[in-house]
């Protein structure tokens, strides 16, 4: 057993007064409401890193545990760890060491345990840093940080993972919680990453447009009055003089006969010369060169909390996972795009009298996403009661598509929304009454099992191929962002 002591506040504190290395997995996080790190100033860096180790710890609410250290903070200012303690003090007796732990408890002792079968490992990292901040009531706003790749940093984000891709991962879900609706988002940055590791630290430079180097000397051109030569400025130096390179008179007097209208690129490795040049970036993790307009943008989001965020963290929902992992009835993307390239191919090979020389066929592909909540409340429903509602949601799509006299494709549901069937047409505009007869008999399932006690709301969206227009890849690639 580690050294656990109580409070005057009948608070239970696991106090850290020896560095050594813990085994986290045997502390029972039940047994403790604080952490404090009590060592002095020298075994700052040890301190930083059992602070990390300790939020990284994603079993048993440990990483949410309020914590505090006993040496003067600005010994690792600069460091990740400055973000993911609670205070310094001297004593677990402090007034603010007992308030912000029982504040910090009355919170994390609410929230229901994350099951690893029912959600993604990224989701699981999103809800793990809302968790945190919102239990300490921390701005979601990322600051910059030259630790980071992306160059922002948010507390607990970016000790979860050091590889820019599931950094960004864990921020799309970020984005997707926001847009259900469980906390605010506001634009906060627009980032340009490498294509290849997501890293935001690049070294920009100009290249030469013939050779690629980036040995390139800016030189004045300049313009002889007298001939009308226009060259750069090191083909008329003679020695101390001007000398023009086409009619070999000497250049005395800027203005008078000559002038410098504009700069132009000259390379020194291939001697050619340019107004214009390449400009790159190259990764410092990856080494991956690429050129400028070829960087991957980013969006990032400032979050807040909402009236929503609390019933949210104690017990989340995962719709994507859930619905993947648990539904019947449905394939998976990968799947349902192999059977969509197929619907493509053969719309674009048919040779039925109907679709042959037919320059306004289509092929609409349907997209559903519902949103159940509890009327008057607005509360996530409940695990169970939300899995049951999507199963016979899932039910009443399968007999619809059985009943419609089209071709069609199995059902998925990929980024919380149903994607239903692909159909040869040629008046796009009927596609909206397909959605709207499949919304009605959903509502009509909820109400006649639960009444009026629960809400449906669906917002559809379409993508549409249209015959001998666009390619395969830009349509599927359409598809998978919907």
């Amino acid at each position: 057993m580690e050294n656990i002591l109580t409070n005057s506040a009948g608070q239970r504190i696991w106090v850290v007064d020896t560095a050594k290395e813990y085994d986290l997995e045997r502390l029972d996080p039940t047994e403790i409401d604080a952490i404090f790190i009590d060592m002095p100033k020298e075994f700052g860096a040890y301190v930083a890193d059992l602070i990390i180790q300790i939020r990284k710890h994603s079993i048993g609410k440990l990483y949410l545990k309020s914590l505090f250290i006993s040496i003067p903070q600005e010994l690792f200012a600069t460091h990740v760890a400055n973000d993911l303690i609670d205070g310094v003090e001297q004593s677990t007796e402090a007034p603010d060491f007992i308030n912000t732990t029982r504040e910090i408890n009355q919170i994390i002792n609410r929230y229901v345990e994350l099951s690893p079968e029912g959600f993604t490992p990224t989701f699981g990292y999103a809800v793990q840093i809302l968790r945190y901040n919102f239990a300490r009531q921390k701005n979601l706003a990322a600051n910059l940080s030259e630790q980071s790749m992306i160059g922002y940093n948010r507390p607990l984000l970016f000790i979860i993972s050091a590889t820019g891709e599931i950094v960004l991962e864990v921020l799309d879900e970020l984005a997707r919680i926001a847009k259900n609706g469980y906390i605010g988002q506001r634009f906060q940055d627009k980032l340009h990453l490498c294509p290849q590791c997501h890293s935001v630290h690049l070294i920009y430079r100009e290249i030469c447009t013939r050779c690629g180097s980036a040995n390139l000397t800016a030189q004045p051109v300049i313009h002889h009055f007298r001939c009308s030569n226009v060259s750069p400025e090191k083909e008329y130096i003679d020695g101390e003089r001007l000398i023009c390179p086409k009619c070999h008179k000497q250049l005395r007097h800027l203005g008078v006969d000559y002038d410098k209208p504009s700069v132009v690129n000259v390379c020194e490795a291939c001697n050619f010369s340019s107004q214009s040049s390449n400009l790159v970036a190259q990764c410092l993790h990856c080494k991956k060169i690429t050129p400028v307009e070829e960087l991957e943008p980013f969006v990032l989001y400032e979050y807040y909390f909402n009236d929503r965020t609390m019933d949210f963290l104690i017990n989340p929902l995962d719709p994507y996972q859930l619905a993947a992992n648990k539904l019947k009835g449905i394939v998976s993307f990968k799947e349902f795009t192999l059977l969509l390239e197929k619907a493509i191919i053969d719309l674009e090979t048919a040779e039925d009298e109907v679709y042959v020389g037919n320059p306004d066929l289509y092929l609409v592909l349907y997209a559903l996403e519902l949103d159940l909540r509890y009327a008057n409340t607005r509360k996530v429903i409940d695990r169970d009661l939300y899995l049951d509602i999507m199963q016979g949601a899932t039910d009443i799509i399968a007999q619809y598509l059985k009943e419609v006299s089209a071709k069609y494709l199995d059902i998925t549901f990929h980024n919380n929304m149903y994607m239903v069937f692909a159909n040869f047409a040629t008046n796009v505009q009927s596609k909206q009454k397909h959605v709207d007869e499949v919304m009605k008999r959903i509502r009509a399932m909820v109400y006649q099992k639960y009444g009026d006690k629960i809400v449906v709301e669906g917002t559809p969206k379409y993508c549409q191929y249209k015959k001998d227009t666009q390619s395969i890849l830009s349509f599927m690639d359409k598809v998978a962002k919907l």
